[in-house]
């Protein structure tokens, strides 16, 4: 009997489950079906395409069209066109707004690419290991550029960062061995990790102040670059086996350098100081703690003296600058206090004459008994 009530009451509790699931809606996720144009297949979704992929036996060039069953092609998904190596170029119409992750990564003969400036995303490996990229233009609409963009892209030998950048990623440039010269605007305040790491034939870079972090490896093994100027934190490792470094200039704002930021050479398996090595600086800043925990030729550029913080009377908005009335200027006995920014007149002169000076800026107007304008 006891075995017989213990099924009722585990049936009941199933039939309970069941009848609890059965009145909770099922919602199920409808994935939709690529479409094929030639080598590329595609989804719409929301009434807008992505290519999604592309058959890697694709030669030579390749024009996505603008629009696709009717609907426009907006996005590059991610690993798109990855592996395609014998791609030379493609053309990307001007509907698209997103590059994905690893869109055209080891497209090893991939030589020319123009962006639309409509893009606004570029997914990080976007165009790592296209060994043949000689160059390539970012559009202004592009703020951030991701981990490892454009790394071991070992034939671009110059790029353009737009101003609309403000931070360049982890690896973004790394191992781009051809890359010769580059100029960061002043837009950009953070430079990853490796960001340049390996770029063995870069021999300048310009460093924006605005700058405030440069990472850990950031400038590791450009071998040619000769000498920098800092104005932003540096990392550890930063400027590590820049072998032809001969020097650098520290900004006297900078509070942190990293270890062996820069100054060595790797040397039968240790870390030995470049010969020569000269930092220049400001007395009692980090610069020259750095040169003297280091053992490395400290150059000083004299006291630093800090950026003076405007009082708020400084910072006020400027003053009028209407001119007094004659008699103000050339009258002995008309008193200016230009310190309490207080005007005070002689007894003989009228109201007219008091009335004439309510233009003096911000000045306060008394007479000699002290009742001023608004009194009167």
């Amino acid at each position: 009997m006891s075995k017989i009530s213990s099924t009722k009451r585990l049936f009941s509790v199933i039939l309970s489950l069941l009848l609890i699931l059965s009145s909770v809606p099922l919602t199920l996720t409808a994935f939709a079906a690529p479409y094929e144009y030639g080598y590329l297949a595609y989804i719409v979704s929301n009434k807008e395409v992505t290519i999604i992929d592309c058959n890697t036996s694709i030669s030579e060039k390749c024009t996505i069209p603008e629009t696709l069953s009717g609907y426009p092609v907006t996005k590059i998904g991610d690993y798109a066109f990855s592996g395609c190596e014998s791609l030379t170029s493609i053309t990307i119409p001007d509907n698209v707004t997103s590059i994905g992750d690893g869109a055209f990564d080891n497209c090893t003969s991939l030589e020319s690419i123009t962006i639309p400036s409509g893009v606004t995303s570029i997914g990080g490996r976007a165009f790592s290991d296209c060994i043949s990229l000689v160059n390539i233009d970012i559009p202004n609409s592009i703020i951030l550029i991701e981990y490892n963009m454009f790394s071991g892209c070992e034939s671009l030998t110059s790029i353009t960062i737009p101003d609309s950048v403000t931070s360049i990623g982890d690896f973004a440039f790394s191992g781009c061995t051809s890359l010769e010269s580059i100029i960061i605007p002043d837009s950009v305040i953070r430079i990853g990790r490796y960001t340049f790491s390996g770029c063995e034939s870069l021999t300048s870079i310009t460093i924006p102040d605005s700058v405030t972090s440069i990472e850990d490896w950031a400038f590791a093994a450009c071998t040619d670059l000769t000498n920098i100027s800092i104005s932003s934190n540096i990392g550890n490792y930063a400027f590590y086996l820049c072998t032809s470094l001969e020097s650098v200039t520290i900004s006297g704002n900078v509070t942190s350098i990293g270890e062996y930021a820069f100054g060595y050479e790797y040397w039968n398996d240790h870390l030995i100081p470049i010969e020569g090595f000269t930092i220049y600086g400001y007395t009692g800043t980090a610069a020259e703690r750095y040169a003297n925990n280091n053992g490395l030729t400290f150059v000083s550029l004299g006291e630093y003296i800090s950026p003076k913080e405007p009082t708020s009377e400084e910072s006020s908005t400027a003053e009028p600058t209407t001119e007094s009335p004659d008699f103000a200027a050339n009258d002995e006995s008309v008193v200016i206090d230009e310190a309490n920014k207080q005007v005070t007149l002689p007894a003989e002169t009228g109201i007219e004459g008091f009335k004439q000076l309510v233009t003096i800026g911000s000045f306060s107007v008394t007479d000699a008994e002290g009742n001023a304008l608004s009194d009167m």
